[in-house]
This record gives C-alpha cells, structure tokens and sequence, in this order.
C-alpha cells in the first residue's frame, strides 16, 4: 500500500507484490546486472534463546539437540514459491538461493555448527553461521554466479 486509506486484501497483498518484484527484476536486467533472490532462513525455533541462555547462566553442557528445531516450519509464505518458479521462467537469468538447502536434511535444520549457536536473533543468522552455510553451499550445490 502507498496511502493510508489504500484498500488492502491478501489478494491485493499478493498482486502487488508479484507486480513490484517483476519491476525490480526489469529494472535490474535492463541495468545488465543478474538479479539474485536469496529466500530465508529455516525459523529459529520457539523458545530457543531461552535454551541457549539457559546453558550459558547455569553452565550446563550444551547438548545441539535439545535447543534444536526437529520440526520446522517454513517462514516463506507458500503463495510465494511457485512465484519465484514463475520468475526464473520468466527471467532466466535470475538466481534463486536457498539457504535451507544446507540448512535443513530431512525435516531437520541446525540451530547450531560445532556447538556454537547459529541465530543472531529471530531472523537473522550469525556472522559465522552465515559464513559456514556459504562454505556449504558452495561444496555442495556449488557457486550459483
């Protein structure tokens, strides 16, 4: 929305989304650079900093497992998945990074690498667990650019 008595819907939420996102791409393509969606991270768990602190104050062994988030659910919206399939139709050129491609195996997304925590906070990652995925994800899927 751009004015405050603008009308609002989830169905306007979604076109005017899918429409700005087409912008940008043109007006990075037409700029000749590569346009780059990198799509989120795996959801810090509920209650996680309390576990991590937890461990911290009273000094108990920290287990990765039990802070851990064994069933995580995706922070994308769904609507917007098949958008950024429609894109790269669209806009062949454009890369789509993933990061829970090694963040999560199985249904099963780290919240920690060689013990050491992974969130800055509920949505950004840690310098080093940013690092560490990007060593990952270049071994394993390979340099996208």
């Amino acid at each position: 929305i751009n004015h405050p008595g603008d009308e609002r819907s989830d169905a306007l939420t979604k076109a005017r989304f899918s429409r700005a996102i087409r912008q940008a791409l043109n007006t990075i393509v037409a700029s000749g650079a590569r346009p780059v969606i990198i799509r989120t991270v795996a959801p810090m768990p509920v209650n996680y900093q309390q576990c991590i602190r937890h461990h911290v104050i009273f000094r108990e062994p920290y287990r990765q497992e039990e802070c851990d988030n064994q069933n995580p659910q995706s922070p994308e919206k769904e609507w917007t998945l098949p958008l950024f399939d429609q894109l790269q139709k669209e806009f062949p050129i454009l890369i789509v990074i993933d990061p829970k491609k090694v963040q999560c195996e199985n249904n099963y997304c780290s919240t920690a690498l060689d013990k050491t925590p992974l969130y800055r906070d509920v949505g950004h990652l840690t310098d080093f667990a940013a690092y560490k995925f990007g060593q990952e994800y270049l071994r394993d899927i390979g340099n996208p650019f």
